[in-house]
């Protein structure tokens, strides 16, 4: 399947799923895109927003969209810089962002960490709960399918934790 194919699915299953009714069409369509360095997404998403959406798609940097929605919600003043950090699974995007009177501008080139990302998260949350514990990862062997079955499910745990850390002040 080709990569445009792929998107347009994407966008057309996202949009069912988040329709408040079977058959509900949106008056207009916001699509973000993340900022990569080099060539990035943009213009596959642009094609593919357009052949599914029409003319009501608008496409917006996903930071400039977050810091959009924050200052809807909480209130920002003229000339206020935002730094937004996207944990992804193997990097970590910082961008910031300016919101003038106008508009929401970017401010430099966005940056990304690639030696860490959620995966890193993973493990500093395990080392957590080992601490906690005790090592539990050194302490199955390779051969024990029950130990590795546990610690996969363990892993998997402390992965569900972190996420859940992301949108809450606790997880058990």
């Amino acid at each position: 399947i080709d990569p445009l194919t792929l998107t347009r699915a994407v966008l057309r299953e996202a949009m069912v799923r988040a329709a408040p009714l079977p058959g509900v069409a949106p008056d207009h369509v916001v699509v973000t895109y993340p900022l990569l360095p080099g060539v990035g997404p943009e213009e596959l998403i642009a094609d593919a927003a357009a052949e599914e959406f029409g003319p009501t798609a608008t496409l917006v940097p996903a930071p400039v969209a977050a810091v959009a929605r924050l200052a809807a919600e909480h209130g920002l003043g003229d000339d206020a810089v935002v730094a937004v950090v996207d944990v992804g699974g193997s990097s970590v995007d910082v961008t910031l962002v300016r919101r003038t009177p106008t508009a929401f501008d970017l401010v430099g080139d966005p940056a990304t960490l690639a030696d860490l990302g959620g995966v890193d998260l993973d493990g500093a949350v395990l080392s957590l709960v080992e601490g906690a514990i005790g090592d539990v990862s050194s302490m199955v062997a390779p051969g024990d399918s029950a130990g590795m079955l546990a610690l996969r499910r363990l892993r998997a745990s402390c992965r569900a934790a972190k996420e859940r850390l992301s949108v809450d002040d606790t997880a058990v």
